[in-house]
């Protein structure tokens, strides 16, 4: 799944993402596709962060 797959599939959400192809240049790294772990929950993401 690439990024723009994931943000029309889970729109306003947050997502726990597994990188399954990337590759590295130039000291950065760039992932091309991805899976999606775990959406989670806007009240463990707030609990996470300490903000609301």
């Amino acid at each position: 799944m690439r990024w723009n797959e994931v943000q029309e599939r889970f729109p306003n959400e947050w997502v726990v993402l597994e990188a399954t192809k990337a590759f590295s240049k130039e000291g950065q790294r760039y992932i091309e596709e991805m899976t999606v772990i775990e959406v989670v929950a806007r009240e463990r993401y707030v609990g996470i962060r300490g903000t609301r």
